[in-house]
């Protein structure tokens, strides 16, 4: 049953309280996290296609010599931006945990995307240490 709210601030929190009501001791179910995981790469996915498109513009216009000064800190300003997108948008392909960050006032808590990929994201790390070793010059 959907909850019945009027905000969607409000709507928000009696959703997450509802799946924080479901956890159990060993954690969140495993149906909530195989959702979750597969909705994010669905999103990056989406989110990554127009992403690159807008990237590729800004770089195209780093090559220009017609920006001024002021023009060049807005692009760098953009393709920081750009960066970290880029970053939240990798991180969502690689929760491996579901973990909240709390709300506030107006905000319903939600998904902490630095926590939730961070396991996966130290066994990355880790593989790329160890390929790096076996590399010949390492």
């Amino acid at each position: 049953m959907l909850p019945r709210c009027v905000t969607r601030a409000g709507c928000g929190r009696e959703l997450m309280s509802g799946i924080v009501a479901r956890e159990t001791p060993e954690g969140w179910p495993s149906e909530i996290l195989r959702s979750v995981a597969t909705l994010a790469a669905a999103a990056s996915h989406e989110i990554n296609n127009p992403l690159m498109v807008i990237v590729a513009n800004l770089e195209l216009l780093e090559r220009t010599q017609t920006l001024d000064a002021y023009g060049r800190v807005r692009l760098g300003a953009a393709l920081a931006a750009a960066g970290q997108i880029k970053d939240k948008i990798r991180r969502l392909g690689r929760i491996t945990q579901l973990e909240l960050a709390a709300g506030g006032p107006t905000l319903p808590p939600m998904l902490d995307l630095e926590k939730s990929s961070r396991v996966r994201e130290a066994h990355a790390a880790a593989n790329a240490t160890a390929g790096d070793a076996t590399q010949p010059g390492h």
